[in-house]
């Protein structure tokens, strides 16, 4: 029982110490829509594409850049899990909406000017 316990409260802490922090109003207002995104490959990836570009768009205007850096070592480690299935086929289809959806996250955008953040 006690140990039952351990483990769940160590889980908990290590869940609520990686919360990202709260986006500020105007990263909020720039946010698409969280809606499931379906279709064939090309349909979904013109959509995801088109929802990047309107919140790159939106983040510049509010002085924002996005960090390549991080944004590649991210497609890199996704790559990595992919090629890691030895039935997984060609991965690039599943990178090339990766990429979109990730172009859309708040975590690869800093206020130019502000150093990048560090990734571990």
């Amino acid at each position: 029982m006690r140990l039952h316990l351990a483990l769940t409260l160590t889980l908990l802490a290590a869940g609520c110490a990686s919360r990202q922090p709260e986006a500020s109003p105007e990263v909020r207002a720039c946010m698409p829509e969280r809606r499931l995104v379906g279709g064939e490959h090309h349909v979904r990836l013109a959509r995801l594409s088109e929802r990047a570009r309107s919140y790159s768009a939106c983040m510049q205007a509010n002085g924002y850049v996005l960090d390549e850096t991080a944004l590649d070592d991210a497609l890199l480690r996704y790559e990595y899990t992919l090629n890691a299935d030895p039935l997984g086929g060609d991965p690039q289809q599943q990178l090339d909406i990766r990429k979109q959806q990730l172009l859309t996250d708040p975590a690869f955008w800093r206020k130019s000017g502000a150093a990048p953040a560090s990734t571990s």
